[in-house]
């Protein structure tokens, strides 16, 4: 990780771009290089997503590895897709589908038909979900966790860096700052701290006028 120059009048003041084996960093206008790690990664996703959204770690790791695909020949062993996490991803769906046709069979307006349907296909997806669900959680938890080891492990390489006369680095200390600030804690427990919000989700709140630009 070391400096680089101040950027121009036309170029963003926030941007992350990728290279060979480097990202570079403009942060508050000024540039720094990055090795690539997978932490790196997920806070590319985070950062360059726009939406504010909070993101689900699975989606993050999905996400990644299109991220690293489209550039680099390999890819870390965590960011490779597994039939393990696509049966997650089936199962958070078939949940979801669950709570639409709870819903259904709880609406008064809805037809005894409609409801007579639902009430055969909650029946089906339930005895689905018996026998695969507690494995789809056990998965979908292991993501989270290596997501949230990930990225603190990158947040505090950031923290701990330092510039060529062993001080704290001028672009890196305070990029590492705002992480904490509108990442980690909005990420609940990819805090340090450990707060609970958002459980298994990760999310990136900037302030008004962060604009993120790859």
């Amino acid at each position: 990780m070391k400096s680089l120059d101040l950027i121009g009048n036309h170029e963003p003041r926030y941007a992350l771009r990728r290279g060979l084996g480097c990202w570079e960093l403009v942060f508050d206008g000024r540039r720094a290089v990055l090795r690539e790690e997978q932490g790196l990664l997920y806070v590319a996703c985070l950062l360059l997503d726009g939406s504010g959204a909070p993101l689900h770690a699975m989606e993050l790791v999905q996400r990644a590895a299109a991220l690293q695909r489209s550039g680099a020949p390999r890819a870390p062993r965590l960011l490779q897709r597994s039939a393990g996490l696509d049966e997650a991803e089936a199962t958070r769906a078939l949940l979801q589908r669950r709570r639409q046709l709870l819903a259904l069979l709880e609406d008064p307006d809805a037809e005894e038909v409609l409801k007579a349907e639902a009430g055969r296909e909650l029946e089906a997806l339930e005895g689905y979900q018996n026998g695969n669900i507690g494995r789809a959680r056990d998965l979908a938890r292991q993501a989270v966790d290596a997501v949230r080891k990930a990225i603190v492990r990158f947040w505090r390489h950031l923290e701990s860096a330092r510039d060529a006369r062993g001080q704290p680095h001028p672009v890196l200390g305070p990029f590492a700052a705002h992480l904490r600030e509108c990442l980690l804690q909005p990420s609940g427990r990819a805090n340090p701290l450990r707060r609970q919000v958002n459980p298994g989700c990760f999310a990136y709140t900037p302030p008004p006028g962060v604009v993120w630009r790859a």
